[in-house]
Parts: C-alpha cells; structure tokens; sequence
C-alpha cells in the first residue's frame, strides 16, 4: 500500500445535489488506498442545496469542499482552476457529477504514467453512455462517443500524439499542470484547450481502456445546448491558438497542426457542412434537380456507415446497429446546436451552458431511469476497444 502516490480528484459541482450519492459512491468504489485519495469538491459559494448534501456524505468519504467565491464566469474550469492549488497529490483527476468510472481506472492512470515517458502530461479514459435505451438522442449520443473515443482519439493520438481532452476523466501529472497553467476560466471547452497547450509544451497524452460511464442527456434540447457549448468551445480555441499560426506550427510540427485543426475544428466544420448541405438540397429539389442532392447524401451515408460500423465493432454494443443508419439524421441535429454556438459566441461567450443530469434532466421519467443497470456487462466490451 504504501507504494501507492497520493491521488487527487477534482470534482465541480453547481446544482447537481441529486448526484452526489451515487457518485460518491462511484468514488468510494474505486480500486486504491483510501489513505492515499485526496478527495477535492468544488462547489458554488451560493449553491447552499449541493453544499448541505456533500456534508451529508462527507462520513462516508473523507473529502474537503472548497467554496468557489462569487465574481468572474461561473464555469467549471474557473472551479477547477480554484481548487488545483489546494491538492496534495502527485496526479490529479477531473471527474464530473454523473461519472461512474471503472473502479481500476486509477490503477491503469498509474501504470501508463509509471511506463510512459517523462514527458506524458495526461491520460484520457474512454466515456461511455450508458443510458442507452432511454431515447433516441442518448442512443445516437453513445454511437458519436463510441465513434470519438475509438477510433478518432487513438487515430489522432498514433498520427501526432495529440489529444483534444474531452471534458472527464482525464488524469494529469500535477506538474506538467502547473506547469501549463492549469485551465482557463473563460473557455468552455478547457480540456480541449488545455491539451493543445500540453502539446505545443511538447508534452504528451496517451489513452487507457478503463473507461467511464457517462450519463447522455436524454432530451433533444439538452444535447442541444450541450453540443452548442462544444461548437462554441472549439471555435474559440482554435482562433486563440491561429492568433500566431507559424509559431503555433513550428510548436506542433505539420502532423501537430493537423491534428489540432481536424480534432478541434471537425466539429464545428461538420455543422456548418451540414447545414449548408441542407441548404443546397432544398434548392436543389426547389429547383426539380433531386438527383445531385441524393448522390451527396447517399455518400454521406455509405461514409458515416463506415466510422460507424468500425466504432460498433470496437465497442462491442450490437443495440447500437441502428444508431449506424440514422447517424445522417443525428449530424443533421447539429445545426441548431451551430447556430446556438454562433449566438454564444457572439452576445455571452463565456456563459456556461450547463448540461442536466439526474432526475432535473428527467422530470417525470426519473423513475423509469433510476431503474437501470449502470453497468450492466460494459466493463467486458470496453476492453475490446484499441
């Protein structure tokens, strides 16, 4: 046991009371020495609700709550950015309210960075949806996670050794963190701003199997402003980091700088692909020319089929086979999410459009949700992936 380094994990909360029981529990579960976890919520100084219930748990794991003062954007990277002084550990972890990681994840974190190079800042876990079946959107949702977290990711992290973090999950060396500066409070994408910086210190990231079960939001409108907030977030980094294009490409070298501009620019460029194909296919069927429109999406078809059959094969989840054919259509959902982003971007960007998760995302339906299996049989597919 006493090989063990301290562990820090971060945790920012606003709002999600209803979450905290089972992710305490989540956390209680995981696979190292209590003694040496350093347990840090970050929590609204005003958010008095989610405040009295981490008290309320406090017995069960031993934790430390750090109020997060009022002024500036409140947003998760700002409570972050607040806590990262106050950890004791050698490695730090960013988990979310809703996450239930593999309780060996910190143990395959440890083992990457203990036969990784000096110079590994960052390991990435794969996030799974877990709600699958709860509708149409969280089903789409787990094939688009399976799609990045399988095949984008470690495609991007064998061509450049570049990684656009995703928002969980990511377990740091504390110093290489500090080192960067830790995230920004102002960008609501930080984790995939902060692996950019990590790559142009010529730092690097790597990918574990151990992955975390995520809960997708169950409701079109909360996936919505939740792929909006993204679209926004990678839209301002990508401007931030081109501000000085021929350093921030002697920093990345040519495969770091295309990594950078597909893995955070794909996004927002898919959008606006969509949106303009839909468009020119109505002008074109206006215009009694179906046949060019329907060659486009056809190929878009045969092309999302494809990524989508290869992320399928990887994860393992056949209930996602029909998520493969109505991919078109769910891309096709990112144009309201772009014309959100675009609106951010111009009247509030650094306004937080937070995601609900528990029974504030279900209404009347919470008890339908509450009756699933987190983790029913996932923990076996996961490791097929690579």
């Amino acid at each position: 046991m006493h090989a063990y380094p301290v562990w820090s994990i971060l945790i920012a909360l606003y709002q999600e009371a209803d979450c905290v029981p089972s992710l305490v529990k989540s956390l209680k579960a995981l696979a190292w020495p209590v003694n040496k976890l350093d347990v840090i919520f970050a929590c609204e100084a005003d958010d008095q609700e989610t405040l009295s219930v981490l008290e309320t748990w406090r017995a069960y794991l031993p934790c430390r709550v750090i109020r997060v003062p009022k002024g500036g954007p409140r947003t998760k990277p700002k409570a972050l950015q607040t806590a990262l002084p106050f950890a004791q550990g050698s490695f730090v972890t960013v988990y979310d309210a809703e996450d239930h990681p593999h309780p060996d994840q910190l143990i395959a974190a440890w083992n990457a960075f203990r036969t990784g190079k000096s110079n590994l800042a960052v390991v990435q876990a794969p996030l799974v949806i877990w709600n699958v079946r709860e509708s149409w959107i969280t089903r789409q949702f787990a094939l688009d996670y399976a799609i990045w977290f399988l095949v984008v990711l470690p495609a991007l992290t064998k061509f450049a050794g570049i990684i656009p973090l995703g928002g969980t999950s990511n377990h740091f060396a504390v110093h290489h963190l500090r080192r960067a500066g830790g995230w920004d409070p102002y960008n609501v994408t930080e984790d995939a701003d902060l692996g950019v910086r990590f790559a142009r210190l010529g730092l690097s990231a790597a990918l574990i199997n151990m992955p975390t079960y995520e809960e997708g939001a169950p409701t079109l409108g909360g996936w919505t402003k939740q792929r909006g907030r993204w679209i926004q977030g990678h839209i301002q980094t990508v401007s931030l980091h081109l501000r000085r294009p021929i350093v921030l490409a002697s920093q990345l070298g040519l495969r770091g700088l295309f990594a950078f501009l597909f893995g955070l620019g794909s996004g927002p460029l898919s959008a606006a692909l969509v949106l303009i194909s839909w468009l020119l296919a109505l002008a074109s069927i206006h215009a009694g020319k179906w046949q060019v429109p329907a060659f486009w999406f056809s190929l878009m078809m045969v092309f999302q089929l494809g990524v989508g059959l290869v992320a399928l094969h990887r994860d393992g989840r056949t209930s996602l086979l029909s998520a493969c054919f109505m991919f078109p259509l769910y891309q096709a959902c990112q144009i309201p999410a772009l014309c959100r982003a675009l609106w951010r971007i111009y009247l509030s960007p650094s306004i937080w459009d937070k995601t609900k998760h528990g029974k504030s995302a279900r209404a009347n339906r919470s008890a339908r949700a509450s009756t699933w299996n987190l983790k029913g049989g996932l923990g076996i597919w996961i490791g097929r992936s690579r």
